[in-house]
C-alpha cells in the first residue's frame, strides 16, 4: 500500500508538471488572440492603401477618358461631376451615372426630357440640359 501511494504521488507529479496551468493557458491564448488581432488590423489597413490607390487610379483614367470623349474642359468638369447647362444626357449619366428616372416627350418642336436624381429634377431639350430644379433650395441655375 505504501508503494501504491508514492507511485500514485509520483504520477500525479509528473502529469502535474506536464500540463499547463488554467491561467498559463489563457495568457497563451489571449496572447494568440491579441497577434491575431494585430495582424487582421495591418491587413485591413493594407487593404485600405490599396482601395485608396486603386480608386484615385480609377479617378485619374475616367477623367483621361472623358477628356477624350468630350473635350479638356467638358472632360474635366464630368469627371468632378459638375452640371452646366448645355451638357448632353450621354455627359448627365457620365457625370452623375443613370437617374433614378426619366420622363420623355416627343414634341413636334422637339425632344424634351427630365431626368430624376433624387429630390432634383434635370430638364433636357433635344438632349441637351437648359435648366434643373431642387425642391430644398428652389435656385435654377
Amino acid at each position: 500500500m505504501k508503494y501504491l501511494i508514492i507511485i500514485l504521488l509520483f504520477t500525479l507529479t509528473i502529469s502535474a508538471q506536464s500540463k499547463p496551468g488554467k491561467k498559463d493557458s489563457l495568457l497563451t491564448s489571449s496572447k494568440k488572440i491579441e497577434q491575431t488581432n494585430e495582424q487582421l488590423r495591418n491587413d485591413i489597413d493594407a487593404l485600405k492603401k490599396l482601395r485608396d490607390s486603386l480608386q484615385q487610379k480609377l479617378r485619374v483614367e475616367l477623367k483621361e477618358l472623358y477628356i477624350l470623349r468630350y473635350g479638356e474642359e467638358a472632360g474635366s468638369k464630368v469627371s468632378l461631376g459638375q452640371i452646366w447647362t448645355g451638357m448632353t444626357e450621354e455627359m448627365m449619366k457620365d457625370s452623375w451615372g443613370e437617374p433614378d428616372s426619366v420622363t420623355v416627350n416627343n414634341q413636334p418642336w422637339g425632344k424634351f426630357s427630365q431626368w430624376y436624381y433624387g429630390d432634383i429634377t434635370y430638364f433636357f431639350k433635344n438632349g441637351e440640359l437648359f435648366d434643373w430644379e431642387s425642391p430644398k433650395t428652389e435656385e435654377k441655375k
